[in-house]
């Protein structure tokens, strides 16, 4: 077992996925996991490849994997509440989730997308009070996340946050067209 080596392929691993590499990222992952079966890394990036191919029920399964491997890690907790919440349709067990992140981890590098998947899920569970002021919390430089929020924001009857985030999105990815599709 060589540590420096798996974790040079997970971040190869990652690399390709961030290329839209999969075949590469399995084959790293692969052979991480012929070496390493039960890291947690290992886990958490095979939940995200899984969820990259709308494979739910492995994302979920290598999600809480890893979150049961590695008890005080936040972003297994983090991406299955995400997992729960985009493909699952448990905007409660997503809640659930994210608040546990926030409550455990609150100043943890995933702490923001916890805020963002704690206030989607109150939206969508129409806790609109709650949304507001979850909505409030959330800081990010994601253009996608910007134009979700906006949307969130159009559903809450807010136009003028929605512009708000929408104007952030075109302003963070001039080419973004959903942001410039709801600004019109």
């Amino acid at each position: 077992m060589d540590p420096d080596r798996h974790y040079r392929w997970l971040d190869e691993a990652r690399d390709a996925m961030a290329d839209g590499d999969d075949v590469e990222a399995r084959r790293l992952l692969g052979r991480l996991r012929r070496e390493a079966p039960d890291m947690p890394e290992l886990l958490f990036a095979e939940g995200e490849l899984a969820a990259l191919d709308g494979d739910l029920e492995t994302a979920i399964a290598r999600f809480t994997a890893a979150r049961e491997r590695a008890p005080d890690w936040a972003a297994p907790v983090v991406d299955l509440a995400d997992v729960r919440l985009r493909h699952a349709d448990d905007p409660e067990g997503a809640l659930e989730l994210a608040e546990e992140a926030l409550a455990r981890w609150p100043d943890d590098e995933s702490t923001p997308f916890a805020r963002f998947v704690r206030a989607a899920a109150l939206v969508l569970l129409e806790r609109d009070v709650e949304a507001r002021v979850a909505l409030a919390e959330v800081d990010t430089d994601d253009p996608d996340t910007m134009c979700e929020m906006g949307s969130f924001y159009m559903e809450l009857a807010e136009p003028e946050l929605a512009a708000g985030w929408f104007g952030r999105a075109v302003s963070a990815a001039p080419s973004f067209s959903d942001a410039w599709h709801h600004l019109g």
